[in-house]
């Protein structure tokens, strides 16, 4: 039989119950390191799940430019065209401003 000293108790440890606390730390060691895996695992997941957010969120932007892109050629187009309606309506102004009673 082995006999340990149990450090600032003075008592003696008998083999037996050494292998006991061995036994529960392997136990406790056990448990603990499949909760750490848990925890990495679901990690892994919270971190896939957030590239696929961002991927998601980039192809959401490069849309949303695409449209300003065609929105604003529109608004331009438009714009032109009032000028040119607005130009021919000052040239008959004149004209007419100018054309004698």
């Amino acid at each position: 039989m082995i006999v340990a000293v149990v450090a600032g108790r003075g008592k003696a440890m008998k083999s037996e119950e050494i292998d006991s606390i061995w036994r529960h730390f392997d136990s406790v060691f056990e448990y603990l390191s499949g909760k750490l895996q848990q925890v990495a695992d679901s990690q892994g997941l919270l971190l896939e799940g957030q590239r696929r957010i961002e991927g998601r969120l980039q192809e959401i932007e490069d849309q949303l430019t695409t449209m300003q892109t065609v929105v604003f050629a529109e608004v331009d187009g438009r714009i032109t065209a009032v000028e040119k309606v607005v130009g021919s309506l000052v040239v008959r102004l004149e004209r007419l401003e100018t054309r004698p009673n």
